[in-house]
């Protein structure tokens, strides 16, 4: 009888299975997926919802506090929840609305980013590499580099705050969304450049304002566009960096050279407005003929001295003196200073002038070469004493410096034709010589 009981029992407990899968199958209740249900009851720390299976739901009111609805919440209020469980070990069911918002924020934004939608959502607090963001009750992540188009310093007018990002990635397995405020910025901009530079064509003169000045160039602010002068675009002078003529702030207006149809970068220039005085100025000038100057810019291989205005020339490190061969321009030349230079070259197409200052001053070794002879008893000063002779300073017939140096072989010092015989001179010493050879080509 026992055992008849036992499987009449075990049979209605199939039957009743049978009968809920049954049931379940027809409303489509499925574990993990989100369901609507209705509020029975509000307690003092749960809210039941009834979703029409054999017992109710509980879920805690922290999470009502957590969604920001515990206010609206009230009997007979329909409500969407995630299904966790059907049943749990204690036959009770599991259910969530918190879970049911973030699944459903989840699906959104997956969607929005299929569909390359943009998003609203709040920058909550700053974390290492970037910040964390909210979209409605989902933390996504937000990298320093993918704020903004520039660094900023200061970040706190943009916390809490309604903003629109651009989806960069979705990890669904990982729970990692990347977001990026830079890429909407970035859009905005290209949208309005892409106007702007629709009024902008080449050869067209606009106005703009300095932006910023760096050594090689400026920036140029062309109504929300940015343009770039080079240094060598400003002035038909020579500069030598553009904060001399212009100022950050300072209005301008520019002609058009370039635009770079696959980057869009503006290219300008100021002294394009104008005529090249160059062009103008230099007719005036003889190769051959002397010209009073002054000296602009002192560098390694030379100087460059400025004739008028807008003509300038350069005197290279070979021009600058007949006997200094190895020595810096600037210890010859001083900026600023005035000077006498000889034009040698005039070079129209690159616009360049090649000058001289050593040819306003007679050649050493031309002058020692009419006032001395091969056998002259000459006076001198050591110079230098190296292993093999005596560079000595010479004087010409009357005593006076020449600019000259010579050789004296140390064979030369004696008879005896002796290197020891080099310790007897000194450097500064003052000596006497026979000149037994000049070299005017090799000047030696």
């Amino acid at each position: 009888m026992e055992e008849v009981l036992k499987q009449n029992k075990d049979k209605s407990h199939e039957e009743f299975e049978r009968l809920l899968a049954e049931d379940l199958e027809k409303r489509k209740f499925k574990e993990g997926e989100i369901t609507t249900g209705t509020v029975e009851e509000v307690g003092k720390k749960f809210v039941f919802i009834d979703l029409g299976l054999k017992s109710s739901g509980a879920i805690p009111l922290s999470e009502f506090q957590l969604t920001k609805e515990l206010d609206k919440i009230k009997p007979g209020t329909q409500l969407e929840i995630l299904l966790e469980r059907i049943e749990n070990k204690n036959g009770e069911i599991v259910i969530s609305r918190e879970k049911a918002q973030r699944a459903k924020s989840w699906n959104k934004i997956i969607e929005k980013y299929n569909n390359k939608e943009q998003i609203q959502a709040q920058i909550l607090q700053r974390t290492k590499g970037g910040f964390i963001c909210e979209y409605n009750s989902v933390l996504c992540f937000l990298p320093s580099s993918q704020l903004d188009l520039r660094p900023l310093k200061d970040v706190s007018h943009l916390m809490k705050t309604p903003l629109t990002f651009e989806i960069v990635k979705v990890d669904r397995k990982r729970g990692n969304i990347v977001l990026s405020r830079k890429e909407v910025i970035q859009k905005i901009r290209d949208k309005d450049r892409e106007k702007i530079l629709s009024t902008i064509k080449e050869g067209s003169t606009v106005q703009g304002v300095v932006k910023n000045l760096t050594d090689w160039g400026a920036f140029i602010d062309l109504q929300g566009v940015d343009g770039l002068i080079h240094i060598t675009d400003i002035s038909w002078a020579r500069i030598n960096k553009p904060s001399d003529l212009l100022s950050v702030g300072q209005t301008v207006k520019v002609l058009v050279t370039k635009i770079d149809p696959d980057t869009k970068k503006i290219s300008c220039s100021i002294k394009g407005l104008t005529e090249n005085p160059w062009l103008n100025k230099i007719d005036k000038y003889k190769v051959g003929e002397k010209y009073e100057g002054t000296v602009s810019k002192v560098m390694e291989y030379g100087c460059f001295i400025k004739l008028d205005d807008s003509v300038e020339g350069l005197v290279h490190q070979s021009q600058l003196s007949w006997t200094k061969k190895n020595i810096h321009p600037g210890k010859i030349l001083s900026t600023s200073q005035k000077v006498t230079v000889e034009l040698l070259e005039i070079d129209k197409e690159k616009q360049r002038l090649s000058l001289s200052y050593r040819n306003c001053f007679e050649n050493p070794w031309s002058s020692f070469a009419k006032n001395t002879k091969i056998g002259d008893t000459l006076s001198g000063t050591v110079k230098n004493v190296t292993d093999y002779g005596l560079f000595i300073s010479i004087n010409d017939k009357n005593g006076n410096p020449t600019e000259l140096d010579g050789l004296c072989h140390y064979k030369d010092l004696d008879f005896s034709e002796k290197e020891s015989e080099l310790e007897k001179y000194k450097k500064n010493q003052k000596v006497e010589f026979k000149l037994l050879e000049v070299n005017n080509e090799l000047e030696k």
